[in-house]
């Protein structure tokens, strides 16, 4: 199956590259080390594959971007310190208007404000895609439409964190929203940067007996 998906809507804004990748049988952790505002996240996914864009992987057949995006880029300079929910909002209202004013879609837009398990404050994003997509059917292949895009948003300190992942089906949407809170719940932060040796061996345990 050929999946046909938009990179152009999930690209949007410069990002901050992963500084290390660390793949365990069962995840995969992205490590973010910035001096003061450091973070990880571990995504589970035993089928790990990278992808030739830039932050985004294909995890146990399901893709998923990573967003990293500096307040710089869409709050105000000399603005007061947002509470979280002005931070998102303010987010989503800098990326809808860029969707709606450049690339000339008028999206029907959805926020739920959640907390994961751990009464974690989290928001979840969707929009849909546009209606003229139409699958295309060859005789070795299926070309199948994106109908919305699903984000799970955060925040750690100063940057906007995010997971991103295509719907292609509508009715598994419910198991991709669940899938990508998980994923954002378990946000590690820290002061300080991380040994990546140590979290590598936290994930992969069985490296010390080698």
């Amino acid at each position: 199956m050929r999946i046909l998906l938009l990179l152009g809507l999930l690209l949007m804004g410069n990002q901050l590259s992963a500084q290390v990748l660390i793949g365990s049988p069962n995840s995969l952790v992205l490590v973010y080390n910035i001096p003061g505002n450091s973070f990880y996240l571990c995504l589970k996914g035993q089928e790990k594959q990278l992808t030739d864009q830039e932050n985004i992987y294909l995890l146990d057949r399901r893709l998923i971007q990573v967003k990293t995006l500096h307040k710089s880029k869409f709050l105000r300079d000399g603005a007061s310190e947002p509470t979280f929910h002005d931070f998102i909002q303010t987010y989503i209202r800098w990326e809808s208007d860029y969707l709606e004013q450049t690339l000339h879609l008028n999206i029907h837009s959805r926020v739920d404000w959640v907390r994961d398990a751990n009464g974690k404050e989290l928001v979840v994003w969707s929009y849909d895609m546009p209606i003229d997509q139409t699958e295309v059917k060859s005789d070795s292949t299926v070309t199948t439409p994106t109908r919305k895009q699903l984000f799970v948003l955060g925040r750690s300190k100063d940057y906007l964190v995010g997971l991103n992942s295509p719907v292609f089906e509508p009715e598994k949407i419910d198991s991709l929203r669940s899938w990508l809170i998980s994923g954002m719940s378990g946000m590690i932060e820290s002061n300080d940067t991380f040994n990546v040796q140590l979290l590598n061996l936290k994930f992969n345990p069985g490296l010390k007996s080698q």
